[in-house]
Order: C-alpha cells, then sequence, then structure tokens
C-alpha cells in the first residue's frame, strides 16, 4: 500500500517505522518524517540548528497550511497509486523537490508530516563538500523554479517558494549591498553594527534551542562557524540565481551530480 524511499547514509531511530506505521493516513498521498542531522563536525553542528528550525518551525506551519514543498531524501512515503503517477526521470538536480512539486501541480492530494519518525542524515564533513552540495540544492531549486515558471502561475504553492525565493535575495541584496553601502554613505557604522549584533544574538539563541531540543549542546561550541555558514549558504544561494535566472545556466541537466563525500565510515 505505502513505498518507502530513503538515502544510503542515513539512519532510522529506533521506533521509526513504529512511528511511521502508526500514522500512516490513506487520506494522504505522501508523507515524511522529522530530519535530524546524525553527529559530525561542525557543518554537522551547524545543519543541527538547520534541521530542527526547519522541522519546529517551517515543516509545522507547512503542513498546517498543506504548504510541504519538499518529501525530503531521507525520509520519503508515497502512496503506491500514487507513486504510479510520478515521473523520476525529468533530469532535475532535486528529484525530490521536483516529485513533491508534481504532487502539488497534478492536485493528487495532501503529504502528512509525522514528526515523531526520526531519521538521522549524514552531511558532508568538510567545506568543500558542504559547497557541493548546497551547490547542486541551490543550483535544482532555482531550476525547477524557472522551467515551472513558477512566479506566473498562480497557486498557493508556487507563490510561496516565488516568495521564498525573492526573501533570500531581499535578505542577501539588503545585508550585503544596501546597509554596507549606507553606512559608507553616511560615516556611520553604528546601523551596521547594530543589525550585526542583533542577528548574532538571535541566531545564538535559535542555536541554543538547537542544542537543548537534541541534546547536544556541544554544537554551541561551533557556534562562530555555524554563523558563517550561514552567510556562505547565502552567497551560495545569490551566486547560483545569477547563474540560473540571469545566465541562462542549468536549465537542463542530467539529473547527476558529484557524489559528496561524508565520513570514512559511509565511504566503507
Amino acid at each position: 500500500d505505502w513505498i518507502h524511499i530513503a538515502d544510503a547514509d542515513g539512519e532510522f531511530d529506533q521506533h521509526y517505522f513504529e512511528e511511521l506505521y502508526a500514522n500512516l493516513d490513506t487520506r494522504y498521498v505522501a508523507a515524511t518524517g522529522y530530519i535530524s542531522s546524525l553527529p559530525g563536525g561542525y557543518v554537522s553542528n551547524f545543519r543541527t540548528f538547520e534541521y530542527t528550525m526547519a522541522m519546529d518551525v517551517a515543516r509545522r506551519y507547512q503542513s498546517i497550511l498543506d504548504l510541504i514543498t519538499i518529501i525530503p531524501g531521507p525520509t520519503s512515503v508515497f502512496r503506491s497509486d500514487v507513486f504510479e503517477q510520478l515521473d523520476f526521470t525529468t533530469g532535475s538536480l532535486c528529484e525530490d523537490f521536483d516529485v513533491t512539486l508534481q504532487i502539488h501541480e497534478k492536485g493528487l492530494g495532501k503529504i502528512k508530516f509525522i514528526d515523531t519518525a526520526i531519521a538521522r542524515t549524514q552531511d558532508p564533513h568538510d567545506l568543500q563538500n558542504y559547497l557541493k552540495q548546497i551547490m547542486r540544492w541551490s543550483r535544482g531549486t532555482l531550476q525547477i523554479f524557472v522551467r515551472n515558471s513558477m512566479w506566473r502561475r498562480p497557486s498557493k504553492v508556487n507563490a510561496f517558494i516565488t516568495y521564498q525565493v525573492l526573501q533570500n535575495m531581499f535578505f542577501g541584496t539588503m545585508y550585503m549591498l544596501v546597509i554596507p553601502m549606507l553606512a559608507l554613505m553616511t560615516g556611520s557604522l553604528y546601523l551596521l553594527a547594530l543589525l550585526f549584533l542583533s542577528d548574532v544574538l538571535t541566531i545564538f539563541a535559535f542555536s541554543f534551542y538547537s542544542g537543548l531540543r537534541t541534546r547536544r549542546l556541544k554544537t554551541l561550541e561551533s557556534f562562530p562557524l555555524t554563523y558563517g555558514m550561514r552567510w556562505v549558504q547565502l552567497g551560495v544561494f545569490m551566486k547560483c540565481f545569477v547563474e540560473v535566472v540571469i545566465l541562462k545556466k542549468f536549465r537542463i541537466t542530467k539529473g547527476t551530480w558529484e557524489t559528496v563525500f561524508r565520513t570514512e565510515q559511509a565511504a566503507h
């Protein structure tokens, strides 16, 4: 009745399938669990913060509003009759994002978020491999965004994704260009310093919550890197926006990507 797909380098909580099975509902066409990061280096520490906020905040309101935009690789469940109607061969760099949008566009039904089914994923072990991963994710997202002309096709999901893309570009432009230029023009760095301090304190508060939520307070040891990784991620997204949207690169791909190395254990 149901088909489960998962990344080969992930792990499941002891009660994952028990929770999943108990909460599957045929009124939904697909379901996804709660993603957590496996212990690792500073990339994993950043992802602990990122996943916790994504699952505890974003995924919950997306679930309520029927706006789940991606059934992620580590935890994907499809009703078998719906699975037959999905095309996994579209050549997208982010096939999970593509397939999820097909569910919305074809009006196949709702997607359920099962927060008690916890799947843990391995993250890249260094900055080089992390950049490869988020480069593919950003290019893949924008590839599908442009391919489907989401800003021109009115729907709840398209409007939400368009908002997310524009939000990233807005924050990137404001923090990297507009605010520094205002500070230089006015000859005062107080505005820049105040915004920077408030941003640091906000992210630290969220990181502290993530550490408590996952019982991994050790992740706070790498907070300066965690804060920096957030800006790296935003910079990569802006670079990919220029490549895909403006320069019209990566519009058509074979749907393949370089293997991202995670750990010695995973490699063997």
